[in-house]
C-alpha cells in the first residue's frame, strides 16, 4: 500500500472480519468528534 495515495480507513476496516461491527455505534457521534482543548498556565516569580 503506497500511503503517500491515500487510502479510504473506512473500507479498509470494513473488509476486516469483523467489519461493520467494528464501530462503536455507543457514542453517535462522527469518529473524529474531538476538537481538542486550550488551556493557560502561568508563572509567578515574588522577589
Amino acid at each position: 500500500m503506497d500511503l503517500f495515495k491515500g487510502y479510504d480507513y473506512r473500507a479498509l476496516i470494513n473488509n476486516t472480519p469483523d467489519g461493520a461491527n467494528a464501530y462503536d455505534v455507543r457514542y453517535g457521534k462522527p469518529d473524529i468528534f474531538n476538537q481538542g482543548f486550550q488551556g493557560r498556565m502561568g508563572v509567578r516569580f515574588i522577589f
